[in-house]
């Protein structure tokens, strides 16, 4: 007497069930990562422009004011979360000699239980 087979067994469904966790357990984990990096990336591009926006405004200052209304200063990066110390993101420090203004502008942030710094150098010439 001869059976025809219409269904799965229960082996065949678990040894698949089995292979797609196999598959699939290493994509998640590698979608995870990707979310980790990309958040990352991002608020290395927002501490960048940041910087850049600071450099920016010292620029068109009067250089012989920049290390009497700059040196020391803090400041806040809109969309960075602060560091885990709860100051503000970021700190601008000027150091004159002979004419020229060397700015340091250091920002701080938490991201994912993690603290970042990054700084950012630049040198004025005062002209005359």
């Amino acid at each position: 007497m001869m059976y025809s087979k219409k269904s799965f067994t229960f082996i065949e469904i678990m040894v698949a069930t089995l292979l797609f966790a196999i598959v699939l357990g290493p994509m998640i984990f590698s979608i995870g990562m990707f979310n980790k990096l990309a958040r990352i990336s991002n608020d290395f591009s927002v501490v960048s422009l940041a910087a850049q926006s600071k450099i920016d405004e010292m620029s068109v200052y009067d250089y012989s004011q920049l290390a009497n209304d700059f040196d020391n200063e803090t400041f806040d990066v809109p969309g960075l979360n602060n560091p885990s110390d709860g100051s503000e993101n970021g700190l601008i420090e000027v150091e004159e000699s002979n004419g020229l203004y060397d700015v340091k502008v250091t920002i701080s942030w938490s991201s994912m239980g993690r603290d970042y710094s990054r700084t950012f150098n630049t040198t004025f010439v005062l002209k005359g």
